[in-house]
């Protein structure tokens, strides 16, 4: 970051003299110019700390109130809709989205146009340079689409028409959950997580914040060993990355040199689910390899209880966090048998709106003016039990 001097020096061989008291103090031209490029510097200092962004990421955005949402289409066919209330969406600052398709299908991505209309499948099953085995979308640079491969271990670009662009292997294995145009921020599991930043350049996976970092420490799992946490959501924004704790509502963000910029916890309120949801999740249990555990009524009766007892998390930790084109932070959870939405932005909480996503279950995804959200069908004549909805972000 520049920061220009527009002050002006004195004319040379002149000397400002400012009085104090009854003694006057003579401060020469130097060291007024010295003590004038002292302070920008100190300033330069400070704003490369709050926003410094070498990795390609765009400079802060001008404060915007609380937005709302315009649902622009609603998916009604099995082409255009995603496979699984879970499935992983990303769209992109054009209104296009892109999702796996069924396992069953030849070509496994498909991208949609902001119209919701399929416009590029891509992808064969397999282990080739252009082939894949369990894809994940991690994000859009650009029209360039990056997807991750569980199985293989490897992002493979694609450009909009479906062509191969290139592919990147790592040798350490983590899992990517957002992208810039020469990193990749991801998680590295297995005990404590550990944010990271992959170089697609050179191929250097380094810690993006040290282990103190108390708010990318996560939270433990009911029901498992407490050593056994669930991971912090991340995501990005324009100067860095957003690291939100679901266990105490804390959303931080840093920059790109992990410096804590802002961060804000809020008191969670404790929810519990819908009888509607709660229902839902028990047909999804019976429909499931795991029917069989569940076949008597007094068994069936125990895992509602449970369902109902379970609290909800005050945000969706399954997805990651997301800026639109105002730079607000966006964060969505389930309320009731819907969703809703908390935004921020420098620092402070906007506020709540409703997302209206029937079965929302933290399929989500943000960019530009767009949210992309996964939904249950509540519609009689729709011939796919999953929809997709794209909202515009008024």
């Amino acid at each position: 970051m520049t920061t220009q001097n527009h002050f002006s020096t004195c004319t040379r061989g002149q000397e400002p003299t400012h009085r104090v008291g009854v003694a006057d103090v003579r401060i020469t031209a130097t060291t007024a110019r010295r003590r004038i490029a002292a302070f920008f510097s100190l300033a330069q200092t400070v704003l490369s700390i709050v926003s410094h962004s070498p990795i390609g990421a765009q400079s802060a955005k001008s404060s915007a109130g609380l937005p709302s949402l315009a649902l622009h289409y609603e998916s009604s066919s099995i082409e255009a809709s995603p496979p699984q209330i879970l499935s992983s969406v990303r769209v992109n600052a054009r209104g296009s989205v892109t999702f796996e398709s069924d396992g069953a299908e030849l070509l496994r991505m498909v991208v949609l146009d902001s119209f919701g209309r399929p416009s590029t499948r891509f992808a064969r099953t397999g282990s080739g340079p252009s082939e894949v085995r369990f894809p994940r979308p991690i994000g859009w640079v650009g029209d360039t689409l990056w997807v991750w491969d569980l199985a293989l271990a490897r992002a493979t670009l694609w450009d909009a028409k479906g062509d191969l662009v290139r592919t990147v292997v790592s040798s350490k294995p983590f899992l990517p959950i957002g992208v810039t145009p020469t990193h990749l921020l991801g998680l590295r599991t297995g005990g404590s997580p550990r944010i990271v930043l992959y170089d697609t350049r050179t191929g250097v996976l380094m810690d993006a914040l040290p282990d103190t970092a108390a708010v990318a420490r996560g939270r433990a799992v009911r029901g498992l060993p407490s050593r056994v946490v669930q991971a912090p959501t991340i995501g990005l924004w324009s100067s860095g990355f957003v690291v939100a704790n679901s266990e105490s509502y804390t959303v931080a963000h840093y920059n790109w040199q992990g410096r804590l910029v802002s961060q804000i916890r809020r008191t969670p309120v404790v929810e519990r689910p819908s009888e509607a949801r709660v229902q839902r999740q028990l047909r999804r249990l019976l429909a499931s390899p795991l029917a069989k555990r569940f076949a008597s009524t007094e068994q069936q009766s125990e895992v509602l209880r449970k369902i109902r007892n379970e609290p909800l998390p005050p945000f969706s930790p399954s997805a990651p966090v997301g800026e639109d084109d105002r730079g607000r932070t966006w964060l969505m959870g389930i309320q009731g048998d819907s969703a809703f939405a908390d935004v921020f932005q420098n620092g402070r909480y906007l506020g709540r709106i409703g997302v209206p996503c029937q079965g929302f279950e933290g399929s989500w995804h943000v960019s530009g003016r767009w949210v992309a959200t996964v939904c249950e069908s509540a519609s009689d004549v729709s011939d796919t039990d999953t929809v997709l909805k794209l909202f515009k972000i008024r």
